[in-house]
């Protein structure tokens, strides 16, 4: 079709211009393809025209065609109508930046706050292990095996938060969680357990009737009971 000021050709071969036969001196698909582009062209320089090839066309009239011809037919005919449309064109790479945007891939939030959340962990241990009590007490008490008593020592901070907050009330396992939900109802079950294992935990090292056997038992403690006072 001649049009003003372009031309339209159209060909129900989509590989009307890379198909085998163009290289076959028998066939004269290349001299075909190479007429189709002069005329296009109005036999002028190539380099002053665009020429724009839309295969959005060559899909069933009643149906989608989900092949793989089909589908990169509709996302061409979708690309060529908004960048070449003079209204479009302007603002079409902001467009295609939004309408892609959903379909990449995207951060694991969770995933990547985890991973800050245990390198904090990682730098606070490193800095207890070399602290001036850390450096101090724990040759000590490895020395002499009495994490239990290092702990009850470093649970009696947490045991003037808790008589505070109690007013009175015997620190058992079921008071303080009783205290956590009364003062946050939403508390999840996750932070409940938490709290509860360890209560019951120091309440049977100070009673005697359990023990810390090593050092890691002795850090994994600290660092859980400085949680508990920050979440209490």
């Amino acid at each position: 079709k001649d049009a003003i000021t372009s031309r339209v050709f159209v060909s129900a071969d989509a590989s009307l211009f890379n198909n085998e036969l163009i290289s076959e001196s028998g066939f004269d698909n290349l001299q075909f393809g190479l007429n189709i582009v002069n005329w296009l062209t109005y036999g002028e320089p190539k380099d002053d025209w665009v020429i724009v090839f839309d295969e959005a066309h060559i899909r069933p009239e009643l149906a989608r065609d989900m092949t793989s011809a089909g589908i990169f037919g509709f996302i061409t005919q979708y690309i060529i109508h908004l960048s070449t449309n003079p209204i479009t064109a302007w603002i079409y790479p902001l467009l295609a930046i939004y309408s892609l945007k959903k379909y990449l891939p995207k951060k694991d939030e969770k995933s990547e706050k985890k991973k800050a959340d245990e390198q904090d962990k990682k730098e606070e241990r490193e800095k207890f292990r070399t602290s001036s009590f850390f450096a101090e007490k724990i040759g000590w008490y490895r020395e002499k095996s009495r994490y239990g008593k290092a702990l009850t020592l470093l649970y009696r901070r947490l045991e003037r938060k808790l008589n505070v907050l109690l007013r009175g009330q015997k620190i058992t396992t079921k008071n303080v969680i009783d205290l956590v939900i009364s003062k946050e109802p939403k508390t999840t079950k996750i932070k409940i357990r938490r709290i509860a294992k360890f209560m019951d935990t120091m309440i049977s090292i100070k009673e005697g009737k359990s023990k810390v056997k090593n050092e890691q038992g002795f850090e994994n403690l600290y660092f859980e009971m400085e949680w508990v006072v920050n979440n209490i």
